[in-house]
């Protein structure tokens, strides 16, 4: 795996586990769930260079 793609699943997983935990309002959460999914399509961009 590559540096970025690398840096990009960390990104993912620290969103994942700030979603779980974490105690938000509704756009709050939106906003988190939404930023994780940008990780994710960005790692799986990476991971396919």
């Amino acid at each position: 795996m590559n540096k970025k793609a690398e840096l990009a699943k960390q990104q993912y997983d620290k969103y994942n586990e700030e979603i779980a935990y974490g105690r938000h309002d509704k756009e709050t959460l939106e906003n988190l769930m939404k930023l994780r999914n940008e990780a994710w399509e960005q790692y799986e961009m990476l991971w396919e260079d």
